[in-house]
Formats: structure tokens, C-alpha cells, sequence
């Protein structure tokens, strides 16, 4: 690869880094190309992108995107996993796939600013899905409004019975 292209490739690595809420690194030893390729796919599906990039070139694009601490992590192969839809979805997709096969295993992750290895990913992987917060956060504003609709509806139903039973009186008196 001539110089030119390298610096081009590292440019393109750093927009990964600074423009990724998320970025999983992850060692993809021992998948064959078919698994590799049902992996592309799955992720593809997902709207997760799998990149698999040179050590050296990532070190300069991590060190230029002012990432240090990823820099242990870049030892052996090495795939980028990012998505720019949902930031934990490369976790829960590539541990998805990982369930039955056991690979790729994850070697580190970029998580909205924070750096950390296997069990932070876990943890990402485990948090709800975008989709769920926000109808667990539609519910609890509904919630109250329900209530408020619910008391209003009853208060109404009191007054039209006192209303009528007013009105019994009434026309029992005067009839």
C-alpha cells in the first residue's frame, strides 16, 4: 500500500473514531471467511459496520483521534464494529454472534467517550434498546396523565349523580 493510500486509510480511521459513539474492537481469529462473511451480513442487517484494519495504521488513527488508551487493545487481528444508528448495537451484535461460536472475542471498546475491555461491553450489551426507553419513557409521562384523566372522569361522574339525585328531590317534592 503506497504511502498516500495508508494516510488516507488512517484519515478515514480517525473520522470512524471522532464521529462513532461507539467503536468495538474485537479479534476475529479462528472465523473462517464463510463466518466471516455470515458476520458482515448479520451486522450488515443491523446497521452495524465491520471493518478489519492494520494494527500500525490503527495506532496512528487512534493516537491522532486523541484515543490513548485504546492503544493496549490493538494487538493481534483487529475489526472495528461501529454503528452510527444505535451505540450499543455493535456490542449486542457481535456478542449475538460470538453466543454460538464463541468468536469474534472482544478486545475493547469506545463507549460514548469511555474506554474499557470485555466487561464493559457486556454491560452496553445488556442495556435496553432505544426502541424500549422510549416507550418505558412515553409510559411514565402517560402515566400521570392517565390518573389526572381518570380523577377528572370520576369527579364528573359525581357531580351529574349528585345533579340528578337533586333533580329526584326535586320532582318529588314538587309532583
Amino acid at each position: 500500500m503506497a504511502k498516500k493510500e495508508k494516510e488516507a486509510v488512517v484519515e478515514d480511521l480517525v473520522g470512524v473514531l471522532s464521529g462513532s459513539r461507539s467503536v468495538l474492537l474485537a479479534d476475529f481469529t479462528g472465523l473462517g471467511v464463510e463466518e466471516i462473511n455470515q458476520l458482515r451480513r448479520g451486522l450488515k442487517e443491523r446497521e452495524v459496520n465491520f471493518r478489519v484494519v492494520k494494527n500500525t495504521l490503527a495506532r496512528l488513527a487512534v493516537h491522532r483521534a486523541g484515543f490513548d488508551e485504546l492503544l493496549p487493545y490493538l494487538q493481534g487481528p483487529t475489526a472495528l464494529v461501529t454503528s452510527v444508528v444505535d451505540p450499543a448495537e455493535p456490542a449486542r451484535a457481535l456478542m449475538d454472534f460470538a453466543r454460538e461460536r464463541e468468536k469474534p472475542k472482544i478486545k475493547g471498546i469506545l463507549f460514548e467517550g469511555e474506554i474499557g475491555g470485555p466487561s464493559l461491553a457486556e454491560r452496553i450489551r445488556n442495556l435496553p434498546s432505544k426502541e424500549v426507553l422510549l416507550s418505558r419513557l412515553c409510559s411514565s409521562i402517560g402515566s400521570p396523565i392517565a390518573r389526572l384523566t381518570g380523577s377528572l372522569q370520576g369527579m364528573i361522574r359525581n357531580l351529574i349523580g349528585t345533579l340528578v339525585a337533586i333533580q329526584h328531590l326535586k320532582e318529588g317534592k314538587n309532583g
